[in-house]
């Protein structure tokens, strides 16, 4: 195969230069294989260009690849609208992404085939929505899953914001309070695409890129589709991203508990309660989002924790967030918690020496 273009950026300076196949190649692997579609959905365009991974593909097929772009924000969607006059195959949708509604928001013509391509970055509950998506039925699996991770949680842990009554946007409010723990994690995404048959194509900070193993022999070269070693390809894109991206340096709130995670995940398996205690714990101060439904596990583990706080009486739709110096009920009762599973047995192995 041809070498990729030097440094493909994917728009952004601070997560360049790339080593990892943009989408376009994908694509273009995919293509020589296997029938495609040539169809593509991107929920969480923005405008279409900027940070966008799928730019590069429509804008080198724009006769070829039909598109659908969703996007919520107003002013947002103004310049996605000037993209896709550019791009004749691309219909923009200005609605949100949310579990109850991301079949219709996203509906696709099934009559095609599979489709190609699904993008999820809606900043907030994307686990909540693929796994509404892989349920659906009628809803046909991509080839490729692209979706946003959170960078700083590594696998066997799993956090996983979900969108209460649809409710959108991240579990942290505002998002500077907390950088670390938040969105969809590497093994949360995973666990829900796993069973649909998807296997770690590649992790490029901030995005994981899944392949359905029907496609898997477009790839011979990748070491470990053919084996779905997950941790090999998670391992690779994140040591990759520590030493070459600058952004994975300053997305971060609380450095020293970014630097602990790793040492945290190596043993959570053995303690995985004490392990999500601490997500949970670093977590909390920064949960201001009503209603509140955080899911947290341990793969590996039976062990699974369920944060929840609901607001009724607010009745909004769009999700209620206090003040900053506003302490509502969730604040003052405390949210509920649900951890189930135990801890495994000590082995002589793993169980503490005497002094």
């Amino acid at each position: 195969s041809p070498a990729e273009p030097t440094g493909d950026c994917r728009g952004s300076e601070d997560v360049c230069p790339s080593a990892f196949l943009p989408l376009k190649r994908i694509w273009e692997e995919l293509n020589r294989t296997f029938p495609m579609s040539h169809a593509v959905v991107n929920a969480g365009a923005g405008d279409g260009v900027s940070d966008d991974p799928l730019y590069g593909l429509l804008a080198a097929y724009p006769d070829a690849i039909q598109g659908i772009a969703v996007e919520p924000v107003d002013a947002t969607f103004a310049a996605l609208s000037e993209t896709a006059r550019a791009l004749p195959l691309l219909e923009a949708r200005h609605e949100a992404v949310a579990p109850s509604t991301a079949s219709r928001a996203l509906a696709y013509d099934a009559s095609r085939g599979s489709l190609d391509v699904l993008k999820l970055d809606i900043d907030g509950c994307e686990c909540h929505v693929l796994e509404e998506l892989a349920r659906d039925p009628g809803w046909p699996n991509p080839k490729v899953v692209h979706v946003e991770v959170t960078h700083a949680v590594p696998p066997p842990l799993s956090y996983r914001d979900m969108c209460a009554r649809d409710a959108p946007g991240r579990s942290v409010v505002p998002y500077a309070d907390n950088l670390d723990v938040y969105g969809c994690s590497m093994q949360a995404a995973r666990d829900v695409l796993k069973p649909w048959g998807y296997r770690l194509l590649q992790y490029d900070f901030p995005d994981a890129v899944f392949l359905h193993e029907d496609y898997v022999a477009a790839f011979p070269c990748v070491p470990w589709l053919r084996t779905d070693d997950f941790r090999a390809a998670y391992d690779n894109g994140a040591a990759y991203a520590r030493e070459t991206y600058a952004r994975f340096g300053r997305h971060q709130t609380n450095r020293s508990f970014v630097a602990s995670l790793p040492a945290l995940a190596a043993t959570a398996t053995l303690r995985p309660r004490e392990a999500l205690a601490a997500l949970v714990a670093q977590a909390r101060p920064a949960w201001r989002k009503r209603p509140l439904w955080v899911e947290l596990a341990v793969a590996g583990t039976d062990v699974r924790a369920t944060i929840r706080c609901d607001l009724p009486h607010k009745g909004l739709w769009l999700g209620f967030v206090p003040a900053t110096d506003e302490e509502d009920a969730c604040l003052t009762a405390g949210f509920d918690e649900t951890w189930t599973g135990e801890e495994p047995a000590a082995t002589e192995e793993s169980a503490p020496k005497p002094e």
